[in-house]
């Protein structure tokens, strides 16, 4: 699957490395395999698209954000109630 995976433009990439955890969120037997394919899906593109073309959404943002989130509106349970999240639909323009 990575194989296929990596043949795709980056930005097709990317959706795909967030699908394999969307697909597999609420298995919870399944979360070392998605992890594990996710984290080859990563090194993968990597080694084709060059060092540092998949990282984790956070890297390497935290010198040059100028804004930080703010906790104190967050519900307590906002990792552990996937229920809860608000759901957002993008639309074609």
């Amino acid at each position: 699957m990575v194989q296929h995976l990596v043949a795709l433009a980056p930005t097709l990439v990317v959706s795909a490395f967030f699908l394999v955890f969307t697909l597999n969120w609420r298995r919870e037997a399944t979360w070392p395999r998605a992890i594990t394919c996710a984290i080859g899906l990563a090194v993968a593109c990597n080694a084709r698209f060059g060092r540092g073309a998949v990282v984790p959404a956070r890297a390497g943002l935290v010198d040059k954000r100028t804004w930080s989130t703010r906790f104190e509106m967050r519900t307590p349970r906002y990792t552990t109630r996937p229920d809860e999240l608000p759901v957002v639909n993008a639309v074609p323009v």
